[in-house]
């Protein structure tokens, strides 16, 4: 299902349904890739005051496209699943471990979960009661060095089975790794190797990941252009991610 009317064409919107043996959810997910322009001429339309103020407030133009992907693609998912169709009546913060939290809302067992590069922006919203976390990386050569020293050498001998270059391989990897820590709202205080991958498997056009010391939780993977996308939720959670529909929308931006 996906949302009709958002400020921006390139904008992907889909409510998922979040199926498990004893009780089903719903998580709204959102990937966007509007312009940096376009979203400044438009941002009074999605942001809160607050998050107003601490716009004005930032002085480099890479600070300022990374926050207001990363706010636009959040006020979108919480809007469409929490059916608050005015997106500036709520703001998002940040928690003690700068993990984003939502005030100024009705329904209050929403969480979100954020992700941005220089060029998308990533959203989820889900209930309190089913975790979950999106990744969003670019792939970048200049990285690929100190994406692998995060990797154990079972990890390395993983992935040289999937059929995709060596560069994606390694940031779908980090990806996975990075939504699991902010699942567990630990982020980069925690060395990476923690989060070792047990298992990875293509199934529908997504990578299915599975982790040694996590075993309650699976990642989703898939790359869209020239970014790697990661979301994390429970073991026993089945969802179907429409990623061909999801791809058409940025592959005719």
């Amino acid at each position: 299902m996906n949302i009709e009317n958002p400020l921006f064409s390139n904008t992907y919107i889909e409510m998922l349904q979040l199926k498990r043996p004893d009780k089903d959810f719903l998580a709204c997910l959102c990937i966007t890739n509007p312009r940096f322009l376009d979203l400044k001429e438009k941002r009074k339309l999605f942001l809160h005051p607050e998050e107003l103020a601490y716009f004005d407030s930032l002085r480099f133009e890479r600070r300022q496209t990374s926050f207001l992907l990363g706010r636009y693609a959040a006020k979108q998912a919480i809007s469409k699943y929490a059916s608050e169709m005015e997106m500036t009546r709520f703001s998002i913060q940040h928690g003690v471990f700068d993990h984003p939290i939502i005030k100024h809302i009705s329904k209050k067992d929403v969480q979100i979960s954020i992700s941005h590069n220089d060029e998308f922006g990533g959203a989820i919203a889900f209930p309190e009661e089913h975790p979950m976390a999106i990744d969003l990386e670019r792939i970048n050569p200049k990285r690929i060095e100190v994406i692998q020293t995060q990797c154990t050498e079972d990890e390395l001998k993983l992935i040289q089975s999937l059929k995709i270059p060596n560069m994606t391989q390694l940031t779908l990897l980090w990806t996975v790794k990075e939504a699991l820590s902010k699942v567990l709202k630990c982020g980069l205080m925690t060395p990476f190797k923690t989060f070792e991958i047990k298992d990875l498997v293509i199934e529908y056009n997504c990578f299915i990941s599975t982790f040694k010391k996590f075993a309650q939780y699976k990642a989703i993977s898939f790359v869209m252009d020239n970014t790697a996308c990661s979301i994390v939720m429970p073991k026993k959670t089945e969802v179907m991610i429409n990623v061909n529909e999801l791809k058409k929308i940025f592959r005719s931006k």
